[in-house]
């Protein structure tokens, strides 16, 4: 088995994971009870008009 079929297997193993926990399947995590919600790690600087130039 080549690399890119390798990667053709990870990627759809992925994309069924993500259906199985749209669909209502507890993820891993769940099932451990943690509740909390991150997205990263690391801290951002948040976006919008306060952080875009200003005209003129």
């Amino acid at each position: 088995m080549g690399l890119a079929d390798r990667l053709d297997e990870v990627g759809k193993e992925v994309f069924n994971r993500v259906l199985l926990t749209a669909a209502g399947q507890p993820t891993a995590s769940e099932h451990l009870g943690h509740q909390e919600f991150v997205l990263t790690y690391k801290s951002f600087e948040p976006i919008g008009p306060s952080c875009l130039p200003t005209a003129g």
